[in-house]
């Protein structure tokens, strides 16, 4: 027996064909990008670091240098801060402002894949790749974080798109071509200027592997020895280096070439190594929710094998496959390992899934990843609860004891409801397979954005923010001190030292701080934060 609304979701799905074919899908995922844009506190550390680097350079008025707590801050190049310091002087100190770029540079990334997918499949796979890349887990969270990864990423794809576009529209003579290779230099340019030399290394290697596979050589000695291009290039990243050497000399070498490029890769930094095999179940958590669609795209691997009976890789197979598993197998290598640098390979696979939409079979394959991931958000509470009677770093129990409630009930019926539509749309309606997962993928998304996300921030950071809120109307100077979370400067809106605290000052910390300070005065205590006040020297005023 057919669902009664299956009638109202053909309907629905009859409307989303015709949407497939406009432009007018971008706006609407610029729309999406932008709701509850400033709903949640910022996260720690990323968000808390690039805003308040962000905020300091507005307060020093030095556009070419970035501090944090009153230190050089030499992590990323100065692009993103500059985008944030610019909707920060149009919309004020706020999440939303902060978060704005990155809202911005999504909807140009979705942008970006729909003309491209429009020019080498259809209008109708164009806004498949969109909504599916829009929708899924870890791009939902970054288009709306006040951090670098949107920006990097979106030059990063116009750069081996255009490069794609030179290797298929190449000749010797052929302007579109050299016009195509010159904007890819111009990309990769404003990618440096983001985010550094891993801007160069990914479409530099990924269209070299293509090149291998495909062996398209003449196109790539075009594309790669330009001199015309590299100038371009180096004109658009150049300026700010040279300046940053000329204010910081050796500091900003050591810094950032040598700590934040070179190291990342060959030393753990910051706890976070892991192995080979990291970002293999990263990536089920990456895909989310079409974990099940990309387990099923893998079986096309075997066609990359000489002896393999199925091989029909054309170009555009080959492209997204190289870039795919370039940043996969540099990263799987690299010593410091996070989750978000698979971003950087996700868009192929996204355009993958569009082509190969009708070949979407298993609607066990897809609801099952999606069943467990939303079943475990439900019983968040009973795991909050398992941590709190064996964790014993007294911060971490202080800020599941006044989160967990934040979990509640609603909470709960919200995903449950969810997940419940989710499989009526899977087993019980009639649309194309492919079609129920970009609902699908849309409702696990707006649940992740509305329900998880906001209970999250609301255990995790929603005491920082009191705190700073709090913190402004003390008058005594307030310094961090063993406990980062640059956010708290935000809501403070001021500059917050990290350093060694001196009698008469109020300190931001950890309760699991608190015993360093035996005769302060505890002036706030919630969710594990505390802000104490020292106790002045005798004989001082």
């Amino acid at each position: 027996m057919i669902f009664p609304a299956s009638t109202l979701i053909s309907s629905i799905s009859q409307s989303a064909q015709k949407l497939f074919q406009s432009r007018w899908l971008i706006v609407l995922l610029a729309f999406n990008f932008l709701i509850g844009l400033g709903g949640s506190p910022l996260f720690d550390l990323d968000e808390g670091a690039f805003s308040s680097a962000t905020m300091e350079m507005l307060i020093r008025g030095d556009y070419v240098t970035t501090y944090m707590g009153g230190e050089l801050r030499f992590d990323k190049p100065i692009l993103i801060y500059w985008l944030q310091a610019a909707s920060v002087s149009l919309f004020g100190l706020n999440e939303f402002s902060l978060r704005l770029p990155s809202a911005l540079c999504a909807t140009l990334w979705c942008w970006a894949i729909y003309e491209f997918c429009r020019h080498f499949l259809d209008r109708s796979k164009a806004a498949t790749a969109c909504i599916l890349l829009a929708s899924s887990l870890i791009i939902s969270i970054i288009a709306r974080a006040a951090t670098a990864d949107a920006l990097l990423n979106l030059w990063i794809c116009l750069a081996l798109f255009d490069a794609y576009r030179h290797f298929n529209q190449h000749c010797a003579q052929s302007k579109s071509s050299s016009r195509y290779a010159l904007r890819a230099y111009i990309w990769v340019g404003l990618g440096v200027l983001t985010k550094g030399p891993i801007a160069i290394l990914i479409p530099f290697a990924s269209i070299t592997i293509y090149t291998l596979l495909s062996k398209k050589f003449k196109p790539w000695q075009h594309l790669l020895i330009n001199p015309l291009g590299w100038f371009i290039c180096l004109t658009v990243f150049l300026p700010w280096y040279m300046a940053e050497y000329l204010a910081q000399g050796q500091a900003f070498i050591d810094g950032f070439f040598l700590k934040h490029n070179l190291s990342r890769f060959s030393k753990t930094m910051e706890n976070h190594g892991g192995n080979l095999l990291y970002y293999l179940p990263i990536s089920l958590l990456v895909f989310m929710p079409v974990t099940g669609f990309f387990l099923q795209l893998l079986t096309h691997l075997r066609r990359f094998f000489p002896s393999s009976l199925a091989r029909h890789l054309d170009s555009l197979d080959i492209f997204c496959w190289s870039w795919f598993l370039f940043v996969l197998t540099f990263f799987s290598f690299s010593k410091t390992q996070l989750p978000h640098y698979l971003l950087y390979g996700v868009t192929p696979i996204f355009i993958l899934m569009a082509k190969y939409r009708d070949q979407l079979r298993s609607r066990v394959l897809v609801a099952l990843p999606i069943t467990l991931f939303m079943l475990l958000l439900i019983f968040l509470p009973e795991i909050g609860q398992y941590i709190i009677a064996h964790e014993k770093k007294i911060e971490v129990v202080a800020m599941l004891q006044d989160g967990l409630p934040f979990l509640d009930v609603q909470y709960r019926l919200s995903i449950l409801f969810s997940l419940l539509l989710i499989l009526i749309i899977l087993f019980r309606i009639q649309p194309v397979l492919w079609l129920r997962q970009i609902l699908v993928s849309i409702i696990f998304s707006s649940t992740i954005i509305h329900v998880v996300i906001p209970a999250y921030a609301s255990i995790q950071q929603q005491p920082v923010k009191q705190a700073g809120i709090f913190a402004q109307k003390i008058t005594e100077p307030i310094v961090m001190w063993r406990h980062d979370m640059p956010s708290f400067s935000i809501y403070l809106q001021k500059v917050v030292p990290i350093r060694e605290p001196k009698p008469g000052e109020v300190v931001f910390t950890g309760l699991e701080n608190l015993q360093a300070f035996p005769n302060a005065e505890v002036l706030f205590n919630k969710g594990g934060i505390i802000l104490v006040k020292l106790p002045k020297m005798k004989g001082s005023s």
